[in-house]
């Protein structure tokens, strides 16, 4: 048989060894997993939090485990990272990109330029060769400092020295960092294992987000046929109102979110360009409990109310300005002006009661120019 002759220390060598190797496809396996559990790039924190928790599960103390994405194009490095609480230390922050996992635990996104202090990280990443580095106590205070800024901590983590290694593992997108004290060749090969296993997974990441993507365009494609289709059938204001209800209709299907969307009609005649005709979408107030008087409101669904509205906007001027430049324009739009347009188009309508709707923008405002406007607001 294959095992005979072997002496008891030997077959003891050899179990300890398939029982590595068993832990580590095991450890591998589950960031594969997690990085295909994946629906956005933010989830990548949680890629870094797994991968750091079972690096201690295997017995790695290691005070940090970040993933360094590369994107030379823009570039820009993203780092997620998962660490230590800073709590545990009596540090808070004020970044909303850092996030407390529980008592032991924090997760951090940092979104950084490519400096000249990136270059030599860089060189090593893009030779696609493994490089460690040791650091002083003062190097590392000087290291940790960019990130206390960022992230705002009104403390100092502990730097930690040339106690502890720097093991960097590259892959095409970016490369994996993790320290400990032992020597960096005996769990190298365990990092490189687990490297494998994010890159494989993100690259099935992409894959699917870009079939995603494919499918969005053709359903969006569809959808401009459907409204172009219902446009072209129209034989009165009326059936306007209702291809104002379904580009709501349609957008929510696509997964936007939407709190109100406009058609604006422009004339140019020896007065100039102003604005002739203003329909408007909004979410039904019955949903609130709440009617109206105005006949040029109308009920599409149980969702959405579409109506007419006579009212000027502040912002008839800087939209007449983009149309007649054939220009796209996003106007940020805080939610007191939306609270405050809302309200004067609720009255022109005669609504029995006024109401805040559960959530204002606070965000872009977009036209598009054809034969006429069209916005939010």
């Amino acid at each position: 048989m294959k095992n005979q002759g072997k002496s008891t220390e030997q077959l003891q060598i050899e179990l300890e060894r398939l029982w590595q190797e068993r832990t580590w496809e095991k450890a591998a396996e589950s960031i594969r997993s997690e990085v295909l559990f994946m629906r956005s790039s933010g989830d990548l924190m949680k890629v870094s939090l797994k991968m750091y928790q079972e690096l201690w599960n295997l017995g790695i103390e290691t005070p940090a485990c970040a993933f360094f994405f590369v994107n030379e194009e823009e570039q820009r490095i993203i780092l997620y990272v998962a660490f230590p609480n800073p709590r545990k230390h009596g540090i808070s922050w004020t970044s909303p990109d850092m996030q407390e996992v529980d008592e032991q635990t924090a997760t951090a996104k940092m979104d950084v330029p490519i400096t000249s202090d990136w270059e030599e990280d860089l060189e090593h990443w893009r030779q696609g060769e493994v490089w460690n580095v040791t650091r002083s106590m003062e190097e590392d205070v000087a290291v940790l400092q960019p990130f206390h800024d960022y992230f705002g901590l009104d403390g100092r983590l502990p730097a930690v020295g040339p106690d502890w290694i720097v093991n960097n593992v590259p892959f095409k997108y970016g490369w994996v960092s993790v320290r400990y004290r032992e020597d960096p060749d005996e769990y190298t090969p365990l990092v490189v294992a687990l490297t494998e296993a994010l890159a494989l997974g993100y690259r099935r990441y992409l894959d699917f987000k870009h079939l995603e993507e494919n499918v969005r365009l053709l359903e969006q494609d569809k959808v401009v046929e459907r409204i172009r289709t219902e446009a072209m059938a129209m034989r009165s204001s009326k059936d306007l109102l209702k291809v104002l209800g379904m580009m709501w209709e349609e957008m929510v299907n696509l997964g936007i979110d939407v709190t109100g969307n406009t058609i604006r009609f422009v004339e140019e005649d020896e007065n100039g360009v102003h604005i002739r005709k203003r329909y408007y979408a909004f979410q039904n107030p019955r949903k609130f409990g709440i009617s109206w008087t105005s006949p040029h409101l109308f009920e599409f669904n149980e969702e959405v109310v579409v109506g007419e509205v006579e009212l000027p906007s502040s912002r008839d001027q800087i939209l007449l300005d983009s149309w007649r430049r054939g220009e796209a324009l996003s106007i940020a739009v805080s939610g007191e002006d939306y609270a405050a347009r809302t309200k004067a188009v609720y009255e022109s309508w005669g609504q029995t009661n006024l109401f805040r709707y559960p959530k204002e923008p606070n965000g872009p405002l977009t036209l598009c120019r054809s034969s006429m406007a069209s916005s939010p607001l």
